[in-house]
This record gives structure tokens, sequence and C-alpha cells, in this order.
């Protein structure tokens, strides 16, 4: 039973890299400085359960660089990443990652470090397309959070796309909406901006398109010292006609906008 459970098991191709380089600069005019980076990388993929189901892949690597000038400096870098795709031949694919970037910068006459910062990212993705390919749909979501130690600071940010496309032979319709909100320790600082946007495409003939956008954006701002908020309306619409002859072409355009702010 043992053996059947790991001949089962998808294969899972590895790879790995080593690197150094090495750099000694010797200007005329100052004293010498060298430098030297020190790279190790190791990585996976492989899919899961059968080819056509999903797919992941990982990889991670630690690079370690000293520069030597007028005063020692030393930093270390570790990345991480994984990713996994579900269902990425087919008409509704799934995707979802992680990503952690860990970095550390020390001065040989500084007893803290100058540097010391954490980057988390994390998100996940869903699309269907139709067997016509006539309708797309798009939604996703993202997550930054990043680490000063060094201060204490911790910055976070969030942010949501939905997007939607219908083409048929006379109606077209694309709608975008987008959300980020961004928060900041320090200055105890939120801040959130929504965006959405529709255009509308309508082509009765070969001689007359009319196509009609609207947008809508708001920005509100919040902290311990000031707070507001500003919101934006714009709408156009343009109309163009063309005879058969293409020799003359008419065209008409209109405009609007509103900006409100508190």
């Amino acid at each position: 039973m043992a053996t059947e459970r790991i001949n089962a098991m998808p294969p899972v191709q590895t790879f790995g890299k080593i690197s150094s380089t090495y750099r000694l600069n010797r200007p005329s005019d100052s004293a010498d400085s060298s430098s030297l980076i020190n790279t190790y990388e190791v990585g996976a993929t492989s899919f899961i359960w059968q080819p056509w189901f999903g797919v992941w892949r990982a990889n991670g690597a630690i690079s370690r660089s000293d520069t030597k000038e007028e005063e020692r400096t030393s930093a270390d870098i570790f990345t991480g990443d994984i990713e996994v795709n579900l269902f990425h031949r087919s008409h509704f694919p799934f995707s979802a990652f992680v990503s952690i970037r860990d970095s550390r910068v020390d001065i040989s006459s500084v007893r803290e470090a100058t540097s010391d910062l954490r980057t988390v990212r994390y998100g996940i993705t869903q699309q269907y397309q139709d067997t016509r390919n006539r309708a797309f749909y798009l939604g996703s979501f993202e997550r930054d959070e990043q680490s000063d130690f060094r201060n204490d600071n911790r910055a976070v940010s969030n942010r949501l796309l939905l997007s939607a496309d219908k083409t048929g032979d006379v109606h077209s319709l694309n709608g975008v909406l987008t959300i980020n909100q961004t928060t900041n320790s320090v200055a105890d600082l939120r801040t959130q901006s929504n965006q959405g946007t529709i255009s509308h495409n309508y082509r009765p003939s070969n001689h007359l398109t009319i196509n009609n956008n609207a947008a809508i954006s708001t920005v509100k701002s919040e902290s311990d010292l000031f707070g507001g908020e500003t919101r934006v309306f714009a709408a156009a619409s343009q109309a163009e006609w063309r005879p058969e002859d293409d020799r003359l072409r008419v065209r008409g355009d209109i405009a609007g906008s509103r900006e409100e702010s508190t």
C-alpha cells in the first residue's frame, strides 16, 4: 500500500542555484572598496492530482552581501514565493500566491540595524470566460503587509478588483470596480479609495458608432489630526457617423464632470 501511494504522487521537479559575485573598486581619488554577494536559491514545481487540475510552484532564496568602504555594511535578504493555479486550462482558472521578503542591513559603527523590513504579500484571482469568448469576468484580492521593526511601523494595503466584459454584435459593455485600503500605524492614517467605471459601445451598423462612459471615484482619509473625503463624477458620450463612400465623417462629443470635497 505504501508503495502504491508513493508511485501515485505527482513527480516534483526541483532546481537550485548558488552564485557568488566579488567586486573590487580602486579609484585614484578615494579609498578602495569591495563587495561580496552570495546567493543560494532553491525551488520546486509539480501538478496537483492531475496536470489539468492544478499546478504549484515554490521557490526561496537567501542572499548576503558584504561591502567594505569607509565602514563595513552587511545586508541579508530572504525571499520566498508559493503560487497555486487550479483549473488553469479551463474557462474558470483560479490562482493564489504568497510572497515573503525579509531584509536587514547592518553597519559596523551602528549597534542597531539601520534597516529591518519584512513584506508579506498574498492574494487570490478568479476568472471566467464563456465558450464563445464573448464574456469575461475577473475578481482578485491582494493584501500587502510591511513591517519596519526598527521604527515599529506597520503598513497594510488591501486591494480588490472586479471587472466584467460582455461583447455582442451590436452592444458591448465593460465595467471595472477597484477598492484600495491602506493603514499606517505610526501616523494612525487610514485611507480608502474607490473607483468605478462603466463603458457602453453601441454599433447598430457599419456607419454609426456610439460610445458612452461614466466614472465615479471617492477618496477618504482619516487620522488623529485630519480627515476628509473627495468625490468625483464624470461622464462622456461620443457618436460618429461615416457614410459608405468614406469621404465624410460626422462626429459629436459631450462630456461633464463634478467634484465634491468635505
